[in-house]
C-alpha cells in the first residue's frame, strides 16, 4: 500500500492526529479571539497605517464575512508606517 499511495502513518501517528482533532475547535476559537484582540489593538496603534482583518467593522467585506462565516479566523495583515527600521519598532 505504501508504494501505491504514499506514506502510511504509524498507529502512534494516527493516535496523535486523532487526539489533536478532538481539541481543534477549542484551539481555533481561542486563536480567533486572540486575533480579534490583536487586530483591535493594532487598529488604534499609531505606528500602523492599515489592518486587514474581516472581524473589524472597518474591513470592506465585514458584512459578507459576518453572513458567510462562523467566526473570522486568526489571520491578520497590517501595514506599518515607514520603512524596515520603523517597522521593527512596532513589532
Amino acid at each position: 500500500v505504501q508504494n501505491g499511495v504514499g506514506a502510511v502513518p504509524s498507529p502512534f501517528d494516527c493516535y496523535l492526529a486523532h487526539r489533536g482533532l478532538k481539541t481543534l475547535h477549542l484551539r481555533m476559537e481561542a486563536a480567533a479571539r486572540n486575533a480579534n484582540a490583536i487586530a483591535l489593538f493594532l487598529e488604534d496603534h499609531q505606528g500602523v497605517t492599515k489592518v486587514v482583518y474581516p472581524g473589524l467593522k472597518s474591513h470592506p467585506q465585514h458584512d459578507i464575512a459576518t453572513r458567510q462565516q462562523n467566526g473570522y479566523g486568526a489571520m491578520i495583515t497590517f501595514y506599518c508606517i515607514g520603512k524596515r527600521e520603523q517597522s521593527a519598532i512596532v513589532l
